[in-house]
């Protein structure tokens, strides 16, 4: 699964060009994460086509950072998320991004980047 980043400009109507223009093309954001930052704004999200997304995006003036990331299952339930969460910080593991995608039967799907992909997949293997 890939993830897209863009920084953006802090103005009322961004995030209405970047999701109209995605939608004309036939792409769905499957999951978004938005947030300022002075006098910027950062959006991080999934679609059903990074590939053309990313080709969109900077046809009309913006600089996507398309990065893999991978899916784990969790619990939901108390705790969990710090289960995971330590035990990447005990194999010096950075996180660069988390967010829930949604929720199937009891357990959250949570996207997360990291530092080392790799090194994440071996070290959360239970949780694929």
């Amino acid at each position: 699964m890939k993830q897209i980043k863009l920084e953006l400009e802090n103005n009322p109507g961004e995030i209405a060009k970047i999701s109209t223009k995605l939608g004309e093309v036939g792409i769905n954001m499957e999951s978004l994460f938005g947030k300022s930052l002075n006098d910027k704004g950062i959006l991080h999200f999934v679609t059903d086509n990074p590939k053309t997304a990313e080709e969109t995006l900077k046809k009309i003036g913006y600089n996507p950072e398309v990065t893999d990331m991978m899916i784990i299952n969790l619990m939901n339930r108390p705790g969990e998320l710090g289960k995971v969460t330590r035990e990447l910080a005990h194999k010096k593991i950075n996180i660069n991004s988390i967010y829930v995608l949604g929720e199937e039967q009891k357990n959250l799907k949570i996207a997360l980047t990291t530092d080392n992909l790799s090194k994440t997949k071996k070290a959360l293997k239970k949780y694929l």
